[in-house]
């Protein structure tokens, strides 16, 4: 990357291992990034979300080939939200800008304190992962619109957030690029073994739906689309990740109600990186039902291995997608349309080399990540 400025000294403030999920991935990595191209620090958590307020099993990242950031400091706690503010005071000195994430409102009070601590003696530049909430309520839409006042830097991934944050912080410079690929070797160069069962024959075909299992990723409606789907054609849905609440129960109840718990392939935890390339090479077509969303690194984790996806069009979901090449799209919300969706993708032959260039396309993507938030710090 050219004309980046080399006398800054960047403070990253995000999640890392040994949390796990995407957003403790995206952090390390751009954290990585970062020290590619500037002097940085990464501050991090010696404790997260209470186990009231996690409401996944709260386990260590499981990965034999974690994603680690060397050298962050781990001097925040959920539990103390001073400590943002004790941290802000200190990087007043030290720093020349401040990066942190931002992707749900329980981090409001903690970086609105960061805020206070900075005292506008030092940018701060909030790296919004989601702007809002997926669980999204009047209360929290007021918050969220607060703390985003605490600044008018921002790094966003889509149109579509940039369009939110300039809505409630008009005087915003709102610096937008695509969420990179993950690009680790961890992923997609596994040699594990795919820990799902062999096929029920070579007609069958697979559908993968991958990540947390939360209400608003609408597997629901991927469960009530699967007869309609099944009539065309034999598929067996696998779900790979770890439910909340009580979602396994609704979805369990749901399959035999329906009667297709025979077509279901459930993996109840999260899963490894070391299992994710295998787990996505064993399935057909990646489906993302989502009822709403902004982005999402299970559209990047389809097109760094070359999968084909099945998306609804919602969010910046559909941005990722080249009709008839590397997916579809169907409507949010709608089993109807999501099977009749996915019955057409089967039908798709999909070509490997328009899945590999879609990819190749994507390589550059950290790069012009940090060219996107160099544009901050002028």
């Amino acid at each position: 990357m050219s004309n980046t400025p080399k006398d800054k000294h960047i403070a990253l403030i995000g999640p890392t291992y040994p949390y796990k999920g995407g957003i403790s991935q995206y952090s390390t990595l751009f954290f990585q990034n970062l020290n590619r191209h500037f002097s940085a620090e990464m501050h991090t958590y010696k404790s997260l979300y209470p186990s009231w307020l996690f409401t996944g099993k709260s386990e260590p990242d499981p990965s034999s080939q974690a994603m680690t950031a060397d050298g962050a400091i781990h001097d925040l706690s959920f539990l103390n939200p001073f400590s943002f503010y004790t941290l802000g005071r200190k990087l007043r000195h030290t720093a020349s800008h401040v990066v942190a994430a931002w992707w749900t409102i329980a981090w409001m009070p903690h970086l609105c304190l960061l805020a206070l601590g900075l005292n506008k003696k030092i940018p701060l530049i909030f790296w919004c992962l989601n702007v809002m909430d997926h669980e999204n309520r009047p209360v929290k839409r007021l918050l969220t619109r607060f703390v985003l006042k605490q600044t008018n830097l921002f790094l966003a991934d889509n149109i579509q957030d940039q369009r939110q944050i300039l809505k409630w912080v008009p005087n915003a410079r709102v610096a937008v690029s695509p969420l990179p690929l993950l690009s680790s070797p961890a992923i997609t160069e596994s040699k594990a073994p795919s820990p799902l069962p062999a096929r029920k024959n070579s007609q069958t075909r697979r559908l993968l739906f991958f990540g947390f299992v939360r209400p608003y990723k609408g597997l629901m409606d991927l469960i009530r689309a699967l007869p309609e789907i099944l009539k065309s054609h034999p598929v067996e849905l696998v779900i790979a990740g770890e439910f909340w609440l009580n979602a396994k129960d609704e979805i369990t109840a749901e399959l035999n109600h329906l009667q297709i718990t025979g077509h279901v392939i459930i993996l109840d935890r999260y899963i490894p990186n070391e299992e994710i390339g295998p787990i996505y090479r064993d399935c057909d077509l990646v489906i993302m039902p989502y009822r709403k969303a902004a982005g999402s690194g299970i559209v990047n984790l389809a097109v760094e291995l070359e999968r084909p996806l099945v998306v609804t069009n919602t969010g910046a979901l559909p941005d990722s997608i080249i009709p008839g090449k590397t997916g579809l799209i169907a409507e949010p919300s709608n089993p109807s349309s999501l099977a009749e969706t996915i019955v057409k993708a089967l039908q798709t032959p999909f070509k490997p080399e328009d899945l590999a260039e879609a990819h190749r396309k994507r390589a550059c993507g950290w790069d012009d990540f940090i060219a996107a938030l160099a544009t901050l710090l002028q």
